[in-house]
């Protein structure tokens, strides 16, 4: 077989040229990175995975005509192959590791002083939720998911999905007025002065 002929069964098989596959790459390594910080501070771990997860996709031939959500697919397959390496690790850790959600530097730049301030709180509030409530916040509003594709990856269904997020917005609505009450009595306190 001819490299022209391996190229075009290639294209066949993946749906994808090797251009396309690279862009594939080029537009998910930032967002599966992120992602990966969420299971792990080892960055050689989540880069080792995200390339071992391509490399995958390339030996397997994975045909992604037929993949309604190449984004979901990739984060499904992201999180169990690195699921799978922290169990097979020294320590077989169980995941404990929290969600840090971090807004972009392009977001901060474009970000009036008041904009930034909400990012802050919001960060802060969402680093505190419970581990389960972060990851679909985190699937849902910073990667446009939907519950059923959040419930593939996560592993439930989409009612609890559902249920999960509402949770963590009514939590987070709590801690926003409890907040907002703070900074009015101490606003009060200091026009009393």
């Amino acid at each position: 077989m001819t490299e022209k002929d391996n190229h075009k069964l290639k294209k066949q098989v993946l749906g994808l040229e090797q251009e396309e596959f690279n862009q594939l790459f080029l537009v998910n390594h930032a967002m599966l990175y992120h992602y990966g910080k969420s299971f792990s501070t080892n960055e050689q771990l989540i880069e080792d995975t995200i390339q071992e997860l391509f490399i995958y996709l390339i030996e397997k031939e994975i045909n992604f005509k037929h993949i309604k959500n190449v984004k979901a697919y990739l984060i499904t397959a992201f999180r169990r192959r690195i699921l799978e390496k922290k169990q097979q690790g020294p320590t077989k850790a169980v995941i404990d590791d929290p969600i840090n959600i971090h807004f972009s530097a392009e977001d901060l730049l474009i970000e009036n002083e008041e904009s930034s301030q909400r990012h802050n709180f919001l960060k802060t509030h969402l680093n505190n939720l419970p581990w389960r409530q972060k990851e679909a916040i985190y699937l849902k509003f910073f990667n446009d998911l939907s519950a059923k594709e959040i419930g593939d990856i996560m592993g439930i269904t989409t009612q609890v999905v559902s249920n999960t997020v509402y949770k963590a917005i009514k939590k987070l609505k709590e801690i926003s007025l409890k907040s907002v009450i703070i900074l009015m009595v101490n606003m009060v306190h200091l026009l009393n002065f």
